[in-house]
């Protein structure tokens, strides 16, 4: 009869594919030596790959600070790595999320 396979946590995760990083083994030696198999560490990693991936995509860098005195009152987004858009009072509400839509995909 087969035995279940281990269930391990994020964070027990995490912490095997930072020892597999220092160890400086292969994966299949790696896995062999912890007794599981190489195709559950390359899972592990592509996890982790695609949610770091989903995490920058999720996060939007705000910075907020005083207006300057010549802007009138309104919205100023500092874009990271993309400028500065400022949005005059009475900006169309549709318009400016669909604005911050665009931005969200292209980021």
């Amino acid at each position: 009869m087969k035995s279940s396979p281990i269930r391990r946590t994020k964070e027990e995760i995490d912490e095997l594919l930072r020892e597999l990083e220092k160890s400086g083994e292969t994966v299949v030696e790696f896995a062999k030596r912890h007794g599981f198999s190489a195709q559950t560490v390359y899972a592990w990693k592509k996890r982790r790959k695609q949610g770091a991936e989903q995490t920058r995509r999720d996060l939007v860098r705000v910075m907020v600070g005083e207006p300057e005195p010549s802007i009138s009152i309104g919205y100023e987004l500092v874009v990271h790595g993309a400028g500065t858009i400022r949005i005059p009072p009475g900006f169309d509400e549709g318009d400016l999320v669909r604005l911050l839509r665009a931005l969200r995909e292209r980021c």
